[in-house]
């Protein structure tokens, strides 16, 4: 299957300059329209142009003062640019007839004198100045004229280069600052999605992705945001894509668009123009990969916005140590509960059990007596049913004890630590979103959240977190999947409802099977609540848990 990243290496890579900003700067335009309109006053020309050709060859900056100069037929331009093409750093043309000079069947210029000079832009032919049409022939004094506004023209297009390179250092200074408090506002996968989301923003990219390694030895688009980010998320990268080769090579780089890809066919990413892949380097190694995609039709990723988005991208890195580091914390936290807990059953409740055995043992030795006594085996078995009262008490109070934990902890927060600790068995992040009346929640802080959140007892609080564990068990053991997704939905029309949703795109688990399995215990869950729940086929494959209550 196409994705896009699907590139063969014979795809051209656009290597754009700060050009393209230069043609939209409305003021530049303006300030060069005047220094030609003054070329053509000061030597007597009817019309003039400034012309810059792009990589192909095309017209990139066309500044002229004559409509019939900007109206040239394809085939006039082509003429034009052989005839001044080759006017080169301190060179220059005068032609008062052209008549000698080869020329295309039927194809003429408006004008039939010209002259023309290079502008260089840093010791670079930047364009060609040109002026037609005067009167009497052109002489040197013309040329140096001409030379003379072609330095100012210079002058002119460095000064906005330089106010360019500013405004650009100040835009990604800004996009820093809003990742970095982004990244540390939290260290879970909601504030890795909110990481991405700004940097979507601030990078103006229709759409932020970020490849990490997936099953085995593949690597998929395991966090995205923006416009087709549903179909992006979860795309395994084919091997020999650009993705792996920014891997590789440890090195960002831009790709005009996406329409000059033979491999992809009608597919939505064919809509992405201009992209960027920039590595996210951990120390000396790269991590994953981070892509930001602008829409066909968009302005172009400049050369100096490279080192930023890699800049970035190590930001993303970091974001990912930290979320790491989370996980860890989460693992380790739940192993010592776990180590606490055979503590206790071993301290107490396992040693008041094997009292009880002591005991019993005696009371089966009293009985193999001739005589036993019932005064002794009485004593036995009465000092045996305490030592397991005694330990039936000190369970319940461990299993109180877990409870009471689990309702001290927010319930969104507990859901993301269920989802984060199921990251292990899944091999991926499971994605997990709030939502009320089909609006994405934002925030845990959000007031009408609080307000729900508020309105679920604790009862409830514990059947939520099991239907999210054991759904996602369930996809890690037996689905087979590349990515799921966690959804709690708020219907708050009427009496309000909560509808949970965990959907995978693996192999599906069989319906007949779920009533066996920890999957029935939800549905009785449900049921006692006067909710239902139903288990069938993702809309992509897979399989759709779903688990509604009344509130």
């Amino acid at each position: 299957m196409s994705s896009f990243d699907d590139f063969t290496y014979t795809t051209p890579l656009v290597m754009v300059s700060d050009q393209s900003k230069l043609d939209a700067d409305p003021k530049l335009k303006q300030d060069l329209e005047k220094l030609v309109d003054r070329a053509c006053k000061l030597t007597g020309s009817r019309c003039g142009a400034y012309i810059e050709w792009d990589q192909w060859g095309l017209p990139a900056l066309l500044v002229t003062n004559s409509d019939e100069l900007r109206d040239l037929s394809d085939r006039q331009r082509e003429f034009l640019k052989a005839l001044i093409g080759n006017i080169t750093a301190g060179s220059s043309l005068c032609v008062n007839d052209m008549s000698p000079y080869p020329r295309p069947e039927r194809v003429t210029l408006p004008r039939e004198r010209i002259i023309g000079v290079a502008v260089e832009v840093h010791e670079q032919t930047a364009g060609r100045l040109v002026l037609l049409d005067k009167e009497e022939p052109y002489n040197s004094c013309d040329v140096q004229t001409l030379e003379t506004i072609g330095l100012s023209i210079s002058l002119t297009i460095q000064d906005a280069k330089l106010q360019l390179k500013s405004a650009n250092l100040e835009h990604w200074l800004h996009a820093n600052h809003v990742v970095t408090t982004a990244m540390f506002e939290g260290a879970d996968e909601e504030a890795l999605d909110s990481v991405l989301a700004s940097i979507q923003q601030v990078t103006e990219a229709d759409t932020a992705v970020i490849i990490l390694p997936s099953i085995g030895d593949t690597w998929a688009c395991e966090f995205a945001h923006g416009h087709l980010s549903d179909r992006i998320l979860g795309t395994v990268l084919p091997k020999d894509g650009r993705a792996m080769n920014v891997l590789a090579e440890k090195a960002g780089l831009i790709v005009h668009s996406f329409q000059e890809c033979p491999s992809i066919c009608n597919l939505p990413e064919k809509t992405f123009g201009p992209t960027i892949y920039a590595p996210l380097l951990s120390g000396d190694e790269a991590v994953g990969v981070l892509v930001l995609l602008r829409k066909n039709g968009s302005k172009d990723f400049e050369a100096a916005d490279l080192p930023f988005a890699e800049n970035i991208a190590t930001q993303a890195a970091f974001a990912l140590e930290l979320l790491e580091a989370r996980h860890a914390k989460d693992i380790s936290a739940l192993l010592e509960e776990r180590e606490r807990i055979s503590s206790d059953l071993h301290d107490f409740a396992i040693q008041e059990l094997f009292v009880a055995g002591i005991q019993l043992d005696a009371a089966l030795a009293d009985l193999d007596l001739a005589q036993p006594s019932t005064d002794e085996l009485k004593h036995h078995i009465n000092n045996a049913l305490e030592a397991i009262s005694s330990s039936v008490s000190q369970m319940r109070s461990i299993v109180q004890n877990l409870r009471d934990q689990d309702l001290a902890t927010d319930l969104f927060e507990h859901l993301q630590q269920e989802t984060s600790i199921a990251r292990q068995g899944l091999g991926f992040a499971p994605s997990f979103t709030v939502a009320i009346n089909n609006h994405k929640v934002l925030s845990a802080d959000d007031p009408e959240l609080r307000a729900l959140h508020d309105q679920i007892d604790n009862d409830r609080r514990n059947d939520i977190a099991a239907v999210v564990r054991e759904g996602l068990t369930n996809i890690a053991r037996h689905a087979k999947a590349t990515a799921c997704s966690v959804r709690l939905e708020f219907q708050t029309a009427g009496s309000p409802w909560l509808h949970i949703s965990i959907e995978d795109d693996g192999i599906g688990i069989d319906p007949n099977l779920w009533r066996k399995s920890g999957l029935a215990n939800l549905r009785t869950r449900a049921t006692r609540r006067g909710g239902n729940m139903t288990l069938e086929g993702g809309k992509n494959g897979g399989t759709l848990l779903s688990w509604s209550i009344p509130l």
